[in-house]
């Protein structure tokens, strides 16, 4: 189920009196546990579903219509079918459905038994509580019904977020300018198949594609840099080291940038003390022209993981507020 307590929906749904509301409490309801698989196809146990729905909605009523003659089915003499209705707070959904076989195929109105009319009846009286929403994703093919759904894509945006910094600051460290070099920005948005290197203007599935463009270029980066180098540690000349400092500079005043528009003061005390609990070289000033360059670098780290967890705890109160 969600995660309300049955307690919490049924006084929730004893207020409710509109169609959109009783399907929103119904639709909640997680019933993977309770289906069955046959022949390919998902089945609610029709006990199950009718004594849920009751939980909740004590004055539910169901109706099998009978044809003319009182039968509890109808045919047209070649196959059979029955007709039954769910009613929840007034408003009843009808489902047909065909009198039918193990194999899902109608029944020829000649070989009917009562066993298969019976049958036939409470699967369509656990459609018709679909349609009011218990268990309605399962007839649309799906695996998890909304409220969960929006879990498992929270959690995705979630650790997306953290590769999203995690490989900015690696690109950063590689000297991979993918903010401003028009160049790499074309190849990044042109591979990705995105229009934006922003998080919040990407679907999930966009991001992914845009996290494996990254990736792509970290590793050739890497690669790159391990053959170049082979055994031997090249020479750092002093105006080499002085151009990566200011290069990293930049990226931490980007990084600054990010902060402030998703909210936080990179000069709040609150910040600071913890920028200086977390370092891992010692930093003691936020004036990045005091600091060395891995330093610089460490500071880079530390602002992408600020960011990364603020975005995720955004993202995660989004999901909140839709569930």
């Amino acid at each position: 189920m969600s995660d309300k307590t049955l307690k919490e929906i049924s006084a929730e749904a004893n207020t409710l009196t509109d169609y959109n509301n009783v399907f929103a409490v119904l639709n909640a309801i997680n019933v993977n546990d309770k289906k069955e698989e046959k022949n390919g196809l998902s089945y609610l146990s029709w006990a199950w579903a009718w004594g849920e729905a009751k939980k909740i909605y004590p004055d539910a009523t169901y109706t099998i219509y009978e044809n003319a003659a009182g039968w509890c089915y109808h045919t047209d003499n070649l196959t059979c079918w029955v007709k039954t209705g769910v009613t929840i707070n007034g408003l009843e959904h009808i489902e047909y459905l065909p009198v039918m076989d193990y194999k899902n195929k109608s029944i020829p109105a000649d070989k009917v038994t009562s066993f298969d009319v019976n049958k036939a009846i409470q699967r369509s009286l656990t459609k018709a509580l679909a349609r009011h929403g218990l268990g309605l994703y399962i007839y649309a093919g799906e695996d998890l019904p909304e409220v969960d759904k929006g879990k498992e894509i929270a959690k995705r945006q979630e650790e997306q977020m953290l590769r999203w910094s995690e490989y900015r600051s690696k690109l950063t460290d590689l000297k991979v300018d993918f903010r401003e070099d028009e160049e790499t920005v074309n190849y990044i948005l042109k591979n990705a198949k995105v229009k934006s290197q922003d998080l919040d203007k990407l679907t999930v599935d966009e991001t992914d594609r845009l996290l494996n463009v990254y990736l792509g270029i970290i590793q050739n980066k890497e690669k790159s840099k391990e053959v170049k180098q082979g055994n031997e540690k090249p020479e750092v000349k002093p105006e080499q080291t002085e151009t990566n400092k200011q290069d990293n500079i930049k990226a931490c005043m980007a990084y600054r940038d990010e902060l402030k528009k998703v909210g936080i003061d990179y000069l709040s005390s609150k910040v600071v003390e913890w920028c200086k609990k977390n370092t891992r070289t010692g930093i003691t000033t936020m004036d990045l022209t005091k600091l060395n360059n891995e330093q610089i670098i460490d500071m880079i780290n530390l602002y992408a993981r600020l960011h990364a967890e603020k975005k995720a705890k955004d993202h995660e109160k989004q999901a909140q507020k839709k569930a």
